[in-house]
């Protein structure tokens, strides 16, 4: 299902641009359409591999129990065998779980940034490369604080686009939204401008009940210079994340 959500992104005349300025599996730089697309397909091979291997888990428990019925024997180890198979199981689904809703946010942030460019077709529509006017930037300000979600989350993206004392400010403002999506451009955007200065307003969004924002914070800091040997891995478990998600923090709150 995600690697079909992936080849529709390319569908249509955003296939055509896409292909015009592929530069190839591999070959892009981070950051670039072509090379966030490489690393959301790596995840996709990840998830769909655990999930092959927690349905082999599952199916085998169902064989054993199936067995245990059959023979009418109730062997006290062979049940807690199961017992476990299955409580591994959970964990690997709750684990997936996050995963999808990390994925679900990158195909979305991808699927926009094609649409960005697949418009840029027409002579009066503006270059995502023009910095935006002063009128501009108010507007998007204003609307980045809007009562509605939706828009707060559209002006924040629009922000993003430039780094500007106003798109700093209003994202930093934004890390304590109440809303997911919001919270997470926000962090976004911080990211994509490398501000630095705000990598300890970030880092405790390692610690986010939500793995798509412990995701997005990570990928933050490791924007702004953050050490890459830590092993943080936004949906493990608490107690496995917590030493690196410390060893970040502690980067981010040096000078």
């Amino acid at each position: 299902m995600l690697a079909g959500t992936l080849a529709g992104l390319l569908a249509g005349g955003l296939a055509a641009w896409f292909v015009a300025s592929d530069p190839g599996r591999g070959r892009a730089a981070p950051g670039t359409l072509r090379g966030d697309l490489d690393v959301i397909q790596e995840h996709v091979i990840s998830v769909d591999t655990r999930l092959a291997v927690s349905q082999a888990g599952w199916q085998a428990a169902l064989d054993r129990m199936a067995a245990i019925e059959a023979t009418g024997t109730e062997s006290p180890h062979a049940i807690e065998e199961i017992r476990a198979v299955a409580q591994d199981l959970k964990s690997i689904r709750d684990a997936l779980v996050g995963e999808l809703r990390v994925l679900d946010a990158r195909i979305g942030d991808l699927r926009r940034r094609l649409g960005d460019a697949g418009s840029q077709s027409g002579p009066a529509t503006v270059s995502p490369d023009t910095p935006p006017t002063q009128e501009d930037v108010d507007r998007w300000a204003t609307l980045a604080r809007d009562a509605d979600a939706g828009i707060r989350f559209s002006a924040l993206s629009r922000l993003g686009r430039f780094r500007t004392e106003r798109s700093v400010q209003l994202s930093v403002e934004r890390l304590s939204d109440d809303d997911v999506e919001v919270v997470w451009q926000a962090v976004r955007n911080l990211g994509r401008f490398r501000e630095r200065d705000a990598a300890a307003q970030i880092a405790p969004l390692l610690h986010h009940g939500e793995a798509v924002i412990r995701d997005a914070a990570h990928q933050a800091l490791m924007a702004m210079g953050a050490p890459k040997d830590t092993e943080f891995t936004a949906t493990a478990s608490p107690e496995k994340r917590k030493a690196a998600a410390d060893a970040l923090k502690r980067w981010a709150e040096s000078p």
